[in-house]
């Protein structure tokens, strides 16, 4: 059996299709030092983009992509293989974000879509309140418990930019929260079921202490108007902000932000994952040309080093633990 330490020198990062056409899925078993693109000629990951994934332990992960694709590993990345969604869906929505909780699987991408599976896939998953989110792209999904879930993202249409909408009954009912600010949102974390972190457009980053009663807007400021593309959560006070240009971090729960970046240039930081207030994985892709980096910091984010550089854009990154 593996230990903490152990699992803490496994990571995997999500991107683009690589040269040969294949979904990219990078794996790391040396805490970021090299890599391993495991999703090199995958049939599973033939044409498609991954998006987003979710990592279960060393042995298990899932990732969702575009055309309604999703794919899973239980041998650590050595096979990926596609797992059964619906053909009851208008064309092929791309799949936007993940959450796993105990053995409910979350996935949300656009044209509304949902969707809920509680035996891994093994049947059609349930697609849920298809009315409630109709013309609504949800690019983040976050179950805090079985029953507890959130899902953010924007509006297509309509006078409103962006919504945050929330279950108590494991996806049966839903209700949509009013926000102080009115922003496109791109995602939402946790630390307990009393702290909510909801964040993208412009900086902003909006939190609840109380399970979503009452908010605060903890806006970042980003050059540029940039957005908030991903969010890593130590604990409720100390977490990290990968955004357009830049990455940011607090350890007082978004009261004070602080840089942590050395050189972005003209690079968007589209995923990070973080161990603790020092190390960290940080996913880049480049304005022009459109090229991608791994990013390792030890030191809190005074300093970064490439530890892989790659010709797509890579999306998310996430450490076994």
């Amino acid at each position: 059996m593996k230990t903490k330490k152990d699992c803490n020198e496994i990571a995997w990062v999500v991107g683009n299709r690589d040269e040969t056409n294949h979904g990219s899925i990078f794996f790391t078993e040396d805490g970021g030092e090299t890599w391993l693109n495991q999703g090199q000629n995958s049939e599973a990951l033939l044409e498609v983009n991954v998006t987003d994934l979710a990592v279960v332990d060393v042995a298990n992960v899932w990732a969702v992509c575009t055309d309604n694709v999703i794919v899973r590993t239980i041998d650590g990345g050595n096979s990926w293989n596609k797992v059964l969604t619906t053909p009851d869906i208008t064309g092929n929505p791309n799949l936007s974000s993940i959450s796993i909780i105990d053995n409910n699987i979350w996935i949300s991408g656009e044209k509304g879509l949902v969707y809920k599976s509680t035996d891994n896939f093994a049947t059609k998953p349930t697609i849920i309140a298809p009315t409630f989110f109709a013309d609504r792209m949800v690019q983040g999904i976050h179950a805090v418990t079985p029953d507890i879930i959130y899902a953010v993202g924007g509006n297509i249409g309509g006078n409103t930019l962006g919504f945050v909408a929330k279950t108590v009954d494991g996806g049966t009912t839903w209700e949509d929260i009013t926000l102080p600010d009115d922003y496109e949102l791109i995602g939402v974390k946790s630390a307990g079921i009393e702290n909510i972190i909801v964040y993208g457009g412009q900086g902003n980053c909006l939190i609840t202490h109380n399970n979503g009663l009452t908010w605060e807007n903890k806006k970042v400021q980003i050059d540029s108007t940039g957005d908030i593309n991903c969010m890593a959560m130590v604990n409720d006070q100390n977490f990290w902000i990968a955004c357009d240009y830049c990455i940011k971090r607090t350890i007082d729960g978004g009261k004070t932000w602080t840089s942590a970046t050395s050189e972005c240039g003209s690079s968007y930081q589209f995923g990070i994952d973080a161990l603790d207030a020092n190390t960290a994985l940080d996913v880049r892709n480049g304005e022009d040309p459109e090229d991608g980096a791994i990013y390792k910091t030890t030191d809190g984010g005074t300093t970064w080093t490439v530890k892989k550089a790659t010709s797509m854009k890579l999306c998310k990154v996430q450490y076994a633990r």
